[in-house]
């Protein structure tokens, strides 16, 4: 069997599961699909690690950390961005010819219309976080990637929205990332000295902090939505979608071209 066939065979596996349960499908398309739901337990999961008492030294080195595998997940955010722009355009599976996937209960096939389905960048998100909290902490780095494959990732492949491949593309994306930042900045923390000597520096720091928190916990939809919509104008001269990639259920709608009367 070929790495396609095998690609195929473990969706429509996954995928066989919907339209049989609507308590599962439900679950799968919109329980996990809340951003309180899938990402906000491995924001939590930050923030307990960056507060975690402990001495100074220990303390600085561990938030130089967090903050260096933070990076490395923006990074992996741009990468996995990049490359769904930039390489040639792959079908989401729910919109793959041939497959004959079953749309689960409170899915649509007009969700991801016109978006590239490798790599996940869900994945390279979640897993480069999970990466980087299990630098941390086995027990909780541990839950942090069941979280991420079952929430987060799994459920992508039961409504038809990435193959099991694109899954694994964006994870290695995002633990390679997180690998390589954390190797080449060791201590980006030294950077907000700078802000320690002023009245508010603090208070700009954690002020900034909290916006990158939120965005993560979001997983940057407005960001994903603009970078998209600069992509297709600069490249098609009009955008197709108006809003960011959308949740499990909600769709989205199109729109005129830019020279549309």
């Amino acid at each position: 069997m070929d790495v396609r066939a095998l690609d195929i065979a473990l969706l429509q596996a996954v995928n066989g599961f919907a339209g049989k349960w609507p308590l599962l499908d439900l679950m799968m398309t919109k329980v996990v699909a809340l951003y309180s739901v899938k990402t906000l337990p491995l924001v939590l999961c930050i923030v307990w690690l960056w507060f975690l008492a402990d001495d100074e030294d220990a303390q600085s080195r561990r938030r130089n950390r967090i903050a260096s595998a933070l990076l490395g997940m923006f990074l992996a955010l741009v990468v996995s961005r990049v490359m769904q722009n930039l390489m040639p355009h792959l079908p989401r599976p729910m919109h793959t010819a041939g497959l004959d996937l079953i749309t689960p209960i409170g899915a649509s096939m007009d969700e991801l219309q016109g978006w590239s389905s490798f790599p996940s960048d869900h994945a390279a998100m979640s897993l480069a976080i999970s990466y980087g909290i299990w630098r941390e902490s086995r027990k909780l780095g541990i839950l942090a990637f069941a979280w991420a494959i079952l929430v987060i990732c799994l459920p992508r492949v039961y409504s038809g929205f990435h193959f099991p491949s694109d899954l694994i593309a964006g994870g290695l994306i995002g633990v390679a990332c997180v690998y390589l930042v954390t190797r080449l900045v060791p201590r980006p923390l030294n950077l907000r000295l700078p802000l320690q000597n002023r009245p508010y520096g603090q208070s700009i720091f954690y002020t900034a902090t909290f916006a990158i928190l939120f965005w993560i916990a979001t997983m940057f939809g407005d960001v994903r939505s603009i970078s998209k919509g600069l992509f297709e104008v600069a490249a098609l001269g009009e955008v197709q979608y108006e809003e960011s990639e959308p949740e499990p259920g909600q769709g989205f709608a199109a729109v005129a071209p830019l020279d549309a009367s």
